[in-house]
């Protein structure tokens, strides 16, 4: 009886449905990896291309409105940047938070 349930146990074959279904799973496993990749690229990429003040909803001006704020304002910090780097980005993130420490947010004005 026992000879008869080990040849039993080492007939048994994996039918074709699982072969199907670990396909499939691997599929999108591998689909969902590679959307999550490009929603990392893509908001690291804005992350840089868009300030942080910006992000903050910092005062903001354009050049146009630059003659005008000079001469009507008289006690601004007036914060100019290039928003195209990573150090760039973490440099706006600390000054925010000096300035908010500081209570300065209200005379800050980013010029793009």
């Amino acid at each position: 009886m026992n000879i008869l349930k080990n040849k039993e146990v080492i007939d048994k074959k994996i039918p074709l449905k699982n072969y199907f279904i670990v396909l499939i799973v691997s599929i999108f496993v591998i689909l969902l990896v590679l959307c999550l990749r490009n929603f990392y690229l893509n908001y690291d990429s804005n992350s840089i291309n868009t300030s942080y003040l910006s992000e903050m909803k910092i005062n903001e001006i354009t050049k146009n409105d630059f003659d005008f704020i000079l001469s009507e304002s008289s006690n601004i910090i007036l914060f100019v940047s290039n928003k195209k780097t990573k150090q760039i980005y973490n440099l706006e993130k600390k000054l925010y938070n000096e300035f908010d420490k500081n209570e300065l947010l209200d005379n800050l004005i980013y010029w793009d």
